[in-house]
């Protein structure tokens, strides 16, 4: 079987759309890549790709001139893939595709495209995206997560120990495509277990074993569920943007991660207040062995995330008051600042100050049944592992051991998370290689 894959100068659209193709199951004996000219970049992954799954890579430069993509010869048992690319290539090799006695076409649909397109590969949960065979006959084609076991990389010893979080997303994702609904994780002594419907991620049950620290089990559990009012925090957010505000988070929500995929995405339009950091910084750099440390130390990491630096401060001044007299001295600056918190009294007086302007996150209280944030999962395994100092996922019969490697004084950089156990994962280290080349 050969694939057909025009070339894209995004990392998200052509790396995803590639790494859905594989996940299907087809075993590809060639990737033909097509492109205008001589791609710039990712040839070199696109090639460890190929390695590793025992493909040729082939590379046809059709310049710009259509007709020159008009005579590209289709070969026989190949699948096109017209996702990526410009309309008019995808169009006309499409038409060729038609034609054609062997040939698939296939185009992946994603049904809210600004607010799950250009994500790392494996971001989109299974109700965001349907992927389509159009020829010879119109099918929705389900993935088979299973098959990339088969995947083998040369040097997977030294990548299956280490993952970014937002790895273990997606094969979260992907296990559910392939028809796993349920997976469960253990931490700090609980056990919750999570059900995927045909719209949502649900929180089914959670539980203790009797030992640990299950009040941080609950505090992450919490943390990641679905905010009551998100719609009203995005339109809120995205209004103050449009208008030239900032945004102004409140610590919380660096250290429970909420929509923190979406700050991340408005980094330019964040500010981070010297009471915030002064909240953050003192736990975090001198108990980061405990609880409490590390879990200020992952809101350090999530603020350098967005701001690469730490301002310089002669006193560490913290507390509600600080925050609403920084609040003032922004809007002395700004026509226009938008706090964002999850604490409703601190809401509540800074109201008076922003007149309106403040967006309070309400988060519904822990209990079974509750919708999960799907979109990211990523961070919920980030606090898990921070506050628990590790976890295990089960799905699909599989089981994972993840822990918390050493942790640094302070980095910019998410952190990995250890694959523990003797199973070499191939699967995991290919997946992994591709959603760090996609975020």
């Amino acid at each position: 079987m050969k694939l057909i894959i025009p070339y894209s100068p995004s990392r998200q659209v052509l790396l995803g759309t590639l790494g859905y193709e594989i996940a299907t199951g087809e075993k590809f004996e060639e990737i033909i890549l097509t492109s205008e000219q001589e791609p710039e970049e990712m040839l070199e992954i696109i090639e460890k790709i190929s390695r590793a799954l025992g493909a040729k890579l082939s590379l046809r430069v059709l310049g710009r001139d259509p007709r020159s993509w008009a005579r590209l010869e289709i070969p026989e048992d190949t699948i096109l893939d017209i996702t990526p690319g410009r309309k008019i290539y995808a169009s006309i090799l499409l038409q060729k595709c038609l034609v054609s006695r062997s040939c698939r076409a296939r185009y992946l649909y994603i049904e809210e495209e600004k607010k799950y397109g250009y994500k790392f590969f494996g971001y989109m949960p299974k109700w965001s995206f349907k992927f389509f065979e159009l020829h010879p006959e119109l099918n929705l084609l389900k993935l088979d997560a299973s098959k990339l076991k088969e995947v083998h990389i040369s040097d997977s010893q030294e990548h299956s120990q280490k993952v970014a979080p937002e790895t273990i997303q997606a094969i979260v994702n992907l296990y559910s495509q392939s028809g796993a609904n349920e997976f469960s994780i253990e931490a700090c002594g609980g056990r919750a277990e999570f059900e995927f419907t045909e719209e949502s991620l649900i929180l089914k049950s959670y539980s203790s074993f009797g030992s640990g620290d299950l009040e941080a089990f609950e505090e992450v559990l919490s943390s990641s569920l679905e905010l009551e009012n998100k719609e009203e925090v995005y339109s809120k957010l995205s209004k103050c943007v449009s208008e030239g505000g900032i945004i102004v988070p409140d610590t919380n929500v660096f250290i429970h991660g909420r929509i923190f995929d979406y700050l991340k995405s408005q980094y330019k339009y964040v500010e981070i207040m010297k009471p915030v950091w002064a909240e953050l910084l003192p736990q975090a750099l001198e108990e980061k062995e405990t609880s409490l440390g590390r879990k200020k130390l992952l809101g350090v990491i999530r603020a350098t995330a967005l701001n690469k630096t730490i301002p310089t401060m002669d006193r560490m001044l913290k507390g509600d008051v600080e925050i609403i007299n920084s609040l003032k001295k922004l809007l002395d600056e700004r026509k226009k600042v938008c706090f964002l918190t999850s604490d409703a009294r601190l809401s509540l007086a800074v109201s008076n100050v922003l007149r309106g302007d403040e967006v309070l996150m309400r988060a519904p209280s822990l209990e079974e049944g509750r919708k999960f944030c799907a979109e990211e999962l990523y961070s919920f395994f980030l606090n898990l592992a921070f506050q628990c100092k590790g976890f295990k996922l089960s799905m699909a019969e599989r089981t994972f051991s993840f822990e918390l490697g050493r942790i640094g004084e302070l980095g910019t950089g998410i952190p990995n998370l250890k694959l523990k156990g003797p199973e070499r994962a191939d699967d995991l280290a290919f997946l992994d290689m591709i959603v760090r080349e996609t975020l």
